[in-house]
């Protein structure tokens, strides 16, 4: 887990990631929406959730700049109607999906989000970008519901 998270929060952990990035020559766009509790602080999420998503990112960005070779990416991490959701897309070669590749990048992108109950999807046309898009369930520090289970609400 990246200390960054426990540091500073999934917000400014994305942000970081971003930065790096950015050094790196990839344009990153940030669009992060996540709750905020009475105190106008950040609502935290269970740890699994956060590095799920920090993860996913990463290796969206990761994947964006060096297999892709893209100029720009965007992210969208929002939270709505009880999920997170996740979204990497970029201006880079993109690929074919039916191809069978030697990494297992996006493979771990799935199993992290489906072990969170969620999903990923990943949409890439060669020469068109590539779109990932994971949807997580919201689990929350301290409301109980362990991982697999559904979150409370009310």
């Amino acid at each position: 887990r990246p200390a960054a998270l426990d540091d500073l929060g999934i917000g400014a952990a994305i942000e970081a990631l971003a930065a790096r990035a950015a050094r790196s020559g990839l344009d990153v766009d940030l669009d992060v929406v996540l709750a905020v509790d009475g105190d106008g602080r950040p609502d935290r999420h269970l740890p699994e959730v956060e590095t799920a998503i920090y993860r996913i990112v990463q290796e969206g960005l990761t994947n964006a700049g060096r297999h892709g070779r893209a100029g720009r990416a965007v992210v969208e991490i929002a939270e709505r109607n009880g999920n997170v959701d996740v979204t990497v897309r970029d201006d880079g070669a993109g690929f074919d999906q039916a191809a069978r590749t030697a990494g297992f990048g996006l493979l771990g992108m799935r199993e992290r989000a489906e072990l969170l109950g969620g999903t990923l999807t990943v949409d890439s046309v060669p020469g068109q970008g590539t779109r990932v898009r994971a949807r997580i369930p919201v689990r929350r520090r301290g409301d109980g519901a362990a991982v697999g289970e559904p979150a409370r609400t009310g």
